[in-house]
């Protein structure tokens, strides 16, 4: 039996999220799972799409991750709606962006 719990982890600031990472891991561990990370810090067309095409044929992740502000211009929600459409395991959808009211 496979105890390991995979992530893919969209964010543009991975090195602020290591606490995060580490209050999943520690919990994960307390199981019996291991935890593993698979960031993605890039978010050109060129970058995401094999992400894409991997996702249509098989998503070996048990949890994708997305930052609201992805940095650049990059749109966390159109991230998001294109792995919605390829993927329909669980996501989260996150900012550390204040809402503006």
């Amino acid at each position: 039996m496979d105890m390991q719990y995979r992530i893919l982890w969209f964010d543009d600031q991975c090195e602020d999220l290591v606490g995060q990472q580490k209050m999943i891991e520690t919990n994960l561990t307390s199981i019996g799972f291991s935890l593993k990370v698979f960031w993605v810090n890039s978010f050109t067309d060129k970058d995401i799409q094999p992400i894409i095409n991997q996702l249509k044929k098989h998503n070996p992740y048990d949890l994708i991750m997305v930052d609201y502000d992805l940095g650049q211009g990059s749109g966390g929600e159109h991230l998001l709606k294109k792995l919605r459409f390829v993927s329909s395991g669980d996501m989260v959808f996150y900012s550390a962006t204040p809402v503006q009211t």
